[in-house]
């Protein structure tokens, strides 16, 4: 997991927290990473998110 982009770090670091991954499957850890990439892949092609709070003031 270590060899995974940047983008990776925030899924990364919660399956390290969540799960023994000394008793992780191999398969079962693909699985999960594959789910991840293709919800990064989806969130890049909806664009940007509009449910982002926005604010009256212009800087």
């Amino acid at each position: 997991m270590r060899a995974l982009p940047k983008e990776w770090d925030v899924k990364t670091m919660a399956m390290r927290e969540s799960k023994d991954l000394n008793k992780l499957e191999l398969h079962d850890l693909f699985a999960n990473l594959k789910a991840y990439e293709f919800e990064l892949e989806t969130r890049e092609e909806a664009g940007p998110s509009t449910s982002q709070p926005t604010s009256k003031y212009n800087y």
